[in-house]
């Protein structure tokens, strides 16, 4: 799946190159992945966790294989950035629905890199804890507005906020 994020950069969001001279990445891209994805597979390296994968080649070849997809892997990522940087050119030649749709692309990947960075420095128990107390303090002020002598306490209203309160 990541090795197609180049792909994507690279081709969105008229299924074409920006220009020919893209080519050159979308072969380095291509060769890095064929590379990468069957030497990974008879790495001693891989698998998951604890647990070693039965294909893992042992010795030296085992580890040239764990070095020269390492490389690939690495490729791929620099890979991903140029791939990036051709949005960024794309949108300058753009113009019209191309542009808007550029736009779009764009938020959208700074909304998730921004969940990610969230999620990678643990702020999302920060953020939880935050909205926590901004609803609870908003559920008890509300609950007191409901019961003020000057309007009339509801029974039905109360049960229907604390229901809708409960869910938040």
């Amino acid at each position: 799946m990541i090795a197609l994020i180049p792909f994507i950069l690279l081709l969105f969001p008229t299924g074409r190159l920006p220009s020919p001279r893209w080519r050159y990445l979308a072969w380095i891209v291509l060769g890095a992945v064929s590379t990468a994805l069957p030497l990974a597979f008879f790495s001693p390296h891989s698998g998951q966790g604890p647990v070693k994968s039965p294909f893992g080649v042992g010795g030296a070849v085992g580890e040239t294989a764990y070095a020269v997809s390492t490389g690939a892997i690495l490729l791929m990522f620099v890979a991903t950035i140029l791939s990036a940087f051709s949005l960024v050119v794309r949108y300058h030649r753009a113009s019209g629905v191309e542009r808007q749709q550029l736009k779009w692309f764009a938020l959208a990947a700074v909304l998730i890199g921004g969940i990610i960075v969230v999620d990678l420095l643990n702020l999302d128990v920060l953020l939880e804890a935050v909205m926590n107390s901004i609803t609870n303090s908003l559920g008890m002020r509300s609950t007191e507005i409901a019961k003020e002598p000057s309007r009339p306490w509801n029974p039905h209203f109360y049960a229907v906020f604390a229901q809708v309160h409960n869910t938040l």
